[in-house]
């Protein structure tokens, strides 16, 4: 392999470590920004609210054909008064 076949790869090489190292000034500079990483902490606690209630929604809705059975019934019962206080 002659130095004129290498030279091709590494003018790729550098250009593509160009256009990484400008991705990483942006992201750098959007980080430092005060009120992006606000609304992304808002958007992140918002999310987990709203999927955690999701969760349990879904989670009870399964379980409420389940309180038919007699064994089952307590438990549901009282798990179902636990999430109900919190």
């Amino acid at each position: 392999m002659t130095s004129s076949d290498t030279n091709p790869t590494i003018e790729e090489l550098c250009r593509h470590l160009e256009v990484t190292n400008a991705l990483l000034a942006q992201h750098l500079a959007l980080a430092q920004n005060w009120k992006i990483r606000l609304r992304n902490g808002l958007l992140s606690g918002l999310a987990g609210v709203l999927g955690a209630t999701l969760l349990v929604s879904l989670f009870m809705g399964v379980l409420k054909p389940l309180q038919g059975l007699s064994r089952l019934a307590p438990i549901l019962d009282r798990l179902e008064r636990e999430l109900e206080q919190r």
